[in-house]
């Protein structure tokens, strides 16, 4: 269930990835596309447990 749970809080927070020209994205680093898009690697841990903090 953690996992997902993380899954789908991460897909909410990350940017649309469909449409994205992956092919002229090669030469960029990955901690730069990650934050460009918003992709976050937290562990599955972290997000379950912000995710109940965040329901009060």
């Amino acid at each position: 269930m953690n996992a997902l749970v993380e899954g789908w809080l991460m897909g909410k927070q990350a940017k649309p990835l469909f449409g994205i020209q992956w092919n002229i994205l090669w030469e960029t680093p990955l901690e730069t596309l990650r934050t460009q898009l918003n992709l976050n690697v937290r562990s599955a841990s972290q997000n379950a447990i912000s995710a109940f903090q965040h329901l009060g």
